[in-house]
Formats: structure tokens, C-alpha cells, sequence
């Protein structure tokens, strides 16, 4: 689009649409008619972890119903990658919290000015749930650990 707009191009506002970060979920219930709430979280490299933080606030306020978490990241356009530190492969994660989970994770944040971590924010998470053991990620002026429990 910003290629557009220095072309003196027209922008398109189906290019713009889909553009914003509740695109995805909006389309998804579009298409499945599910009318059900959806949050997208736009928070840099910690948005794995806010967007944790904010399905399991929804999750707390309505514990008999399941909240799932979908994360997804591609790399940036080839015309911003000097923008960026380190180059990224494209993820997705689901996570679902449900009632009844066998186990859950602790997730602790702390002020914290070291250099961030080489790794995305996700990867700590799931090797805490993969080795049930802490695992810590710092960036953005924080710290955020966590914490496998039964």
C-alpha cells in the first residue's frame, strides 16, 4: 500500500481492509457466522504474551467456556527488513484454554532493561510446556517467565 500510495496510486480498500489486526478474526466469523467475541492484539514483539494475557482474562471471566488463542506472525516486506533486528519465519500457534486443563502455566512480568532475547516471545512459552519447567523471554524494558504447574 505504501508502494501504492508513493506511485501516486489509488489505494485499494480491500488491500486496506485486510490491512488492519482484527482482519482475520473478522473474516473468520464472517465466514462461519460465529458471532462469538474475538480481541486482536497489535503489541510488537510481546503480543504473543499480551494476547495470552488477554485470553486468559476472557477465559477468567467466563471459566465454563473455552478461549482459544491464535498467534501469527509473518517476516516484514523485504522493503522494511533493514528495519528490523534479526530476520523471522512465518508462525502460527494456537493455545486453548478450556475448563478442566490437566495443567496450566504461571506467567510472571517484571522491569527488565537487559538486551531482548535473540528468539521470538512464543518459543520460552512452549518449551515451558514442553519441558514443564520455567523458561524466561526478555524484550520491550521487560521480563516475562514462565512457570509450568499441575
Amino acid at each position: 500500500m505504501l508502494e501504492d500510495l508513493a506511485d501516486g496510486e489509488t489505494l485499494s480498500p480491500t488491500a486496506f481492509s485486510l490491512a488492519v489486526p482484527n482482519a482475520t478474526p473478522g473474516i473468520y466469523s464472517i465466514l462461519r457466522q460465529n458471532r462469538a467475541a474475538s480481541t486482536a492484539v497489535s503489541a510488537g514483539a510481546s503480543s504473543f504474551g499480551f494476547g495470552l494475557i488477554e485470553a486468559s482474562l476472557q477465559f477468567a471471566s467466563d471459566p465454563d467456556s473455552p478461549v482459544l488463542l491464535v498467534y501469527a506472525d509473518e517476516p516484514v516486506p523485504e522493503v522494511y527488513a533493514g528495519m528490523t533486528e534479526k530476520a523471522e519465519a512465518a508462525v502460527a500457534i494456537a493455545v486453548l484454554l478450556s475448563p478442566g486443563a490437566d495443567s496450566a502455566v504461571d506467567c510472571r512480568i517484571d522491569v527488565d532493561d537487559r538486551r531482548g532475547s535473540v528468539e521470538p516471545q512464543f518459543q520460552p512459552f512452549l518449551r515451558c510446556l514442553k519441558h514443564q519447567e520455567p523458561c524466561v523471554w526478555f524484550g520491550e524494558g521487560r521480563r516475562w517467565t514462565w512457570s509450568f504447574s499441575d
